[in-house]
């Protein structure tokens, strides 16, 4: 647990994954917490180390890497790898190996970047052990906590009207990103079927409900007010270079085929 493993910085990331996948193939359960890189805590991290580093992107290409190997994983294999993003501060960072616990303690005198302070190790019999146990299984079970395939793709329900075509799926799930306190989705079905909806209408534009099932680190959203979901318009809307570098970040380069964008909104009358 910490804010990203430090073993996936690029000059250690082939053997730290080298290492994972023979404990896998071994089928030692592999548990990883990350954290969530649009939580107010990643730009805390971000302050802490003096602004010398951007906790946001290391993390989102950590989480970025940690994807693309998961995909090469075998079948019999992938259910030993599990990562979760959660969104809490870690105090420190927290490692548990066999009967082995290593934690260190970010202090406020040092620039906590991971590399310069004092490591501990004790046996999990141990009162640390004890304490790095309980710190990672409140975070793992934490509501808060997504999986890595909830921080790759957003669950959601469209609610469609009855006079759209019958198989137009209302279950989607969609590669987003937050930027600025929005909600953005990437999804060209989704921006088809929506651009239908909007040729019926007079002016030719389309905003639908939508549902979530849970609220999303980073997205201004009480939880509880009603949610449209509209086309962006990325080649007039101001926020289109954040939103665009944002997903780039996320997802990687877009490539020759430009990302059909949405927004998810919540209804500001209520």
């Amino acid at each position: 647990m910490g804010a990203w493993p430090y073993g996936m910085e690029q000059v250690h990331r082939s053997e730290f994954l080298g290492v994972m996948r023979r404990a896998i193939d071994a089928r030692v359960l592999v548990q990883i917490l990350v954290l969530d890189p649009s939580s107010d805590a990643a730009r805390q991290r971000t302050s802490d180390m003096g602004g010398r580093h951007d906790a946001r992107a290391a993390i989102l290409d950590v989480l970025l890497a940690f994807h693309d190997w998961s995909e090469t994983l075998s079948v019999s294999t992938a259910h030993t790898f599990e990562l979760k993003v959660f969104s809490a501060l870690p105090p420190a960072r927290l490692y548990l190996a066999g009967n082995k616990a290593i934690c260190s303690f970010f202090g406020d005198s040092d620039n906590r970047d991971g590399s310069n302070v004092r490591h501990y190790e004790t046996s999990v019999l141990g009162g640390l052990g004890f304490y790095v146990n309980a710190a990672f299984d409140q975070l793992w079970d934490s509501p808060e906590t997504i999986t890595l395939d909830e921080h790759w793709r957003l669950g959601l329900i469209v609610d469609w009207p009855a006079a759209a075509p019958a198989d137009f799926e209302a279950d989607r799930r969609s590669a987003y990103v937050m930027d600025g306190g929005a909600l953005f989705l990437s999804d060209q079905q989704l921006l088809h079927d929506l651009a239908q909806i909007g040729a019926g209408n007079t002016g030719g534009r389309a905003e639908v409900p939508v549902r979530l099932p849970r609220r999303v680190v980073g997205f201004d959203w009480d939880g509880h007010r009603p949610l449209s979901l509209a086309a962006f318009d990325r080649g007039r809307d101001p926020r289109a270079v954040g939103v665009t570098t944002a997903m780039d970040s996320k997802y990687g380069a877009e490539g020759p085929v430009r990302r059909s964008l949405l927004e998810i909104q919540p209804d500001t009358s209520v």
